[in-house]
C-alpha cells in the first residue's frame, strides 16, 4: 500500500469528478489523503474523511471571457489564505511523508511538493496546449502563448505527466502521456434517454447574455452555473448537485455547454448532442470545441447567437462515430508510474 497525497484544483467540476473517480478507482489500494480547494473539497469531503481544505489560484470572468483585472484581484484578496494553506499543506507533508502526489492542476501542491522533495505525477488535461503540436490560427496566438506560460507556472514539476484527451496530436516531451478520458462510474451506469429539456451548463456565472438569448427560444431549459435555484418562465436555474446534474443530463435532450473537457467528454460518451460556447480566451476550451466540430461530434459557436442555438435545437443530431475509448487505461497507467517511482 502506497501513502498518495491526491491533490485537486478547485475551479470548474472537472478536475473534482475525475479526482473522485480516480479516488474510487484506488478504493482499498492505496493510504490517501487529498488536498482540495472550495468547491472539490466540498464535493470530495463526503467521499473520503483524509481530506485538507486550501486555497488555489483562480481565474476571474466576465462576460463569459477571462478578466485578467478581475484574475489578479481575487488572487491578491485570497493572498492571505493562500500563504496559510502553504503552511497548512507543508504540515500536512510532513505529518503523512507521501510516497507520491497526484496532482490535479494544482499549483499550491506543485511547489509544496517539489520543495518537500514528493514524486509528482500530473493528471489533468489543461496541459495538452502546452505540451504537444497543433496547428491553430494565428489570431489564437496570443491565447496560446498566455496559456502555456501559466501552465509552466501552475504545474512546472512532474516526474510525469498524464493528460486525458479525446484528441491526440504529436507530443514534445518524453515524460508526457496522452490516455482517453476519465469517467467517472456514475457516467458509465446511466441509461441516456432523450427527454423535453436542453440542459445548460456554464463554467462561471458572468455569461447572463446566454440567458437573455435562451429566454426568447421556445423550448425548456434547464440551466446549472448561476448557484441559483429559481424558475424563469421557461428557464429552470438550479443549483449544482451532483445527483440532480446526472439526472438532467440522463434525460437531456441536447446539451449548451462552455468548452470544458469533463463534460465534453461526458456527453460523447452518453451521446448527446452538443453545442459548444466557449469561454472567450480560454485556449483549451476553444481546442475543446474546435475539435468536437472537426469530429462530428458537435457544434460550435464563438458568442450566444440566437439563430445558432435555435437552429441546433431545431436540427438536433447525435454524433454518427463515437470514439471508442479504453476507459480504464488512465487508471493503468497511473498506477504503472505510481509503482515505477515507489518500488
Amino acid at each position: 500500500m502506497v501513502r498518495v497525497l491526491l491533490a485537486v484544483h478547485g475551479e470548474g467540476n472537472g478536475h473534482m469528478t475525475r479526482c473522485k473517480a480516480i479516488l474510487e478507482h484506488w478504493a482499498d489500494r492505496h493510504e490517501v489523503v487529498v488536498a482540495a480547494d472550495g468547491r472539490a473539497y466540498d464535493y470530495l469531503r463526503p467521499h473520503t474523511e483524509m481530506i485538507e481544505r486550501v486555497s488555489s489560484l483562480h481565474l476571474g470572468y466576465h462576460n463569459n471571457k477571462i478578466s485578467s483585472l478581475k484574475t489578479l484581484a481575487i488572487n491578491v484578496l485570497d493572498l492571505p489564505d493562500l500563504i496559510r494553506s502553504m503552511f497548512r499543506l507543508h504540515r500536512l507533508i510532513k505529518d503523512f511523508r507521501p510516497q507520491v502526489m497526484v496532482n490535479d492542476f494544482s499549483a499550491l501542491g506543485s511547489y509544496i511538493g517539489w520543495i518537500n522533495r514528493v514524486p509528482i505525477i500530473t493528471v489533468d488535461n489543461n496541459q495538452l496546449v502546452a505540451v504537444s503540436k497543433m496547428r491553430l490560427p494565428k489570431r489564437w496566438s496570443w491565447a496560446r502563448i498566455k496559456a502555456q506560460l501559466a501552465i509552466k507556472l501552475m504545474v512546472p514539476f512532474a516526474r510525469f505527466r498524464l493528460i486525458p484527451s479525446f484528441i491526440f496530436p504529436e507530443v514534445l516531451r518524453q515524460d508526457v502521456e496522452l490516455v482517453p478520458p476519465i469517467l467517472r462510474k456514475e457516467i458509465r451506469s446511466l441509461k441516456p434517454r432523450r427527454g423535453d429539456h436542453v440542459l445548460v451548463y456554464q463554467t462561471s456565472s458572468s455569461n447572463k447574455q446566454l440567458l437573455d438569448v435562451i429566454k426568447r427560444i421556445d423550448e425548456r431549459f434547464v440551466v446549472y452555473g448561476f448557484d441559483k435555484d429559481r424558475l424563469i418562465n421557461n428557464v429552470t436555474l438550479k443549483r449544482f448537485s451532483e445527483k440532480g446534474f446526472l439526472k438532467d443530463l440522463a434525460s437531456a435532450k441536447a446539451v449548451i455547454m462552455n468548452g470544458g473537457f469533463s463534460l465534453m467528454t461526458e456527453c460523447i460518451y452518453l451521446k448527446k448532442p452538443i453545442l459548444s460556447i466557449p469561454v472567450k480566451g480560454q485556449i483549451e476550451q476553444m481546442i475543446n470545441a474546435r475539435e468536437l466540430e472537426r469530429q462530428g461530434l458537435g457544434l460550435k459557436s464563438e458568442e450566444n447567437d440566437l439563430e445558432m442555438i435555435v437552429e441546433f435545437i431545431r436540427s438536433l443530431r447525435s454524433p454518427k462515430r463515437i470514439p471508442v475509448f479504453d476507459y480504464d487505461l488512465a487508471f493503468r497507467r497511473l498506477d504503472e508510474k505510481i509503482r515505477q517511482l515507489t518500488s
